[in-house]
This record gives C-alpha cells, structure tokens and sequence, in this order.
C-alpha cells in the first residue's frame, strides 16, 4: 500500500506525468531526492508501471473502436491469445468469464479495415466465434486512477 505521500506524488503525475521533480517536491514538501527516492521505489514496487504519451486514435485516422468478443476453439486458448497479443490493431485483451473467454478492444481505420481484420487474419488464429460491438460513442476514456 502506498503511503500518503507517495499517493499524493502518484495524483500528481496522473494530473500531469511532465511534472518537474522540483514541483512535485514543492507540493508535497519533500526534498528533490527524496521524491526521487519515492518515485524509484514506486517503480520498482510495480504501483507505477511507466510513463507514456496518451494518443488521440482519431488524429492516426483509427475511427472506427470495436469490443470483439471472442470464443476459442478448443483448448487453444494460450495460443490463441499469444497471437491476439501479435495484431497492433488490439489495445486491450482480457480472459474473460460467460459465453466468450476473450474480449478485446481493437482500433480500425474504417469498416472496410475491421471486416478484413475479423474475416482475414482473427478467424485464422483459432477462434471459433467472434461477436464484434462497435463503439458508438466514448463516454469515458481513462485508465485507472488512485481512489
């Protein structure tokens, strides 16, 4: 669990992840080397997991969101998710419980791209149903955040 102030540092970079270390150290009142102290520990520890830019799918013209959900033929599951992990289109693969053992959330350019990625290259990788959702609207995009 981590402690009032490594929370406090975490909240931070979440609001702003370019956040200088003498910043940090301003509003939590720490020295600069002890949020670097901090902040190596979260790292190592596994509570912050790394450090990235958040892209806009649109402006990489990926207009088109999907939630496929997947059934395995099968046994085939490992494999089948090794070569899901494969396909850049798929953002999020989860094992999941009920009638489909995978769900993932893949970005397409168009239809015409989604089609292609379901007809040509996710039904040849051992999957034995497939129900794709599109997303009509995102209602809230975020990944997860300190309660």
């Amino acid at each position: 669990m981590a402690s009032r102030i490594d929370t406090e540092i975490i909240r931070l970079l979440q609001d702003n992840a370019r956040i200088t270390i003498s910043d940090i150290a301003r509003k939590v009142q720490l020295s600069e080397n002890g949020v670097r102290y901090r902040l190596e520990k979260l790292e190592r520890t596994g509570h912050i997991k790394g450090y990235t830019a958040i892209l806009n799918p649109t402006k990489f013209n990926r207009r088109v969101q999907a939630v496929l959900m997947i059934k395995v033929q099968g046994d085939n599951s490992g494999k089948m998710i090794r070569q899901l992990k494969e396909f850049k289109e798929l953002v999020s693969i989860y094992q999941i419980t009920g009638d489909h053992s995978v769900m993932a959330i893949g970005f397409f350019s168009d239809m015409e791209d989604l089609n292609t990625f379901v007809t040509s290259r996710l039904l040849s990788c051992g999957v034995a149903d497939c129900s794709v959702q599109i997303v009509m609207k995102r209602v809230k995009d975020a990944l997860f955040e300190i309660p």
